[in-house]
């Protein structure tokens, strides 16, 4: 009888001794299952970040490549900044319209009248094709004070580095367009090809 006894309390502490261990392998793997399951969704979180970061990325990048188009035409602009200005002076002397600068920052879209007649006498008021031509010639000969550099210089030789000019009933306005003036190195160079 106490053998049976010993026996029986025997197998009682084995099958909790059991229970308890697989009470224990469960709760492990539940546990691992939580983590495994944070892992995931940690994993959808950062492909999620990941997508838009590199959408936002490339818009960046794309407007990087739109500025430094649109620093290289400016700097274009500065370099022949002596030939524009004089035309300028031509333009805003015939018959005296009122010329406009506008503004094409993106954040101003404001116009600022100015109004510059000086240097214009009763003999410029006429805007002539010669007097383009001498501006020109005078700009080619005493050359830019902002000149391009080599990284700046268009491959294919054409600058495009000019102004907009619009004249509408008496008023003038004179516009930066970087969009434009590429259209019209664009022409130009056709027309050589044409030619």
């Amino acid at each position: 009888m106490m053998r049976t006894t010993r026996r029986r309390r025997r197998r009682r502490r084995k099958l909790q001794k059991n229970r308890k261990n697989a009470i224990a392998a469960r709760l492990n793997r539940q546990r691992k299952k939580r983590y495994v399951e944070g892992l995931e969704v940690q994993v959808g979180d950062l492909e999620h970040e990941k997508q838009q970061l590199q959408n936002e990325c490339e818009h960046l990048e794309g407007r990087v490549k739109q500025l430094e188009g649109e620093v290289v035409y400016l700097r274009s602009v500065l370099s022949n900044d002596s030939a524009l200005a004089g035309l300028l002076n031509l333009v805003t002397c015939a018959g005296r319209t009122g010329l406009l600068k506008t503004h094409t920052s993106p954040r101003t879209n404001s116009l600022a009248a100015e109004h510059d007649y000086a240097g214009c006498g009763e003999n410029k008021m006429s805007f002539r094709a010669e007097c383009v031509d001498t501006v020109l010639e005078r700009a080619e000969r005493n050359g830019s004070r902002y000149p391009l550099t080599e990284s700046e210089t268009p491959k294919n030789g054409v600058s495009v580095g000019g102004l907009c000019l619009h004249v509408d009933r008496g008023l003038v306005s004179v516009e930066l367009c970087a969009v434009c003036a590429q259209q019209a190195a664009d022409l130009r160079k056709a027309k050589n090809i044409q030619e």
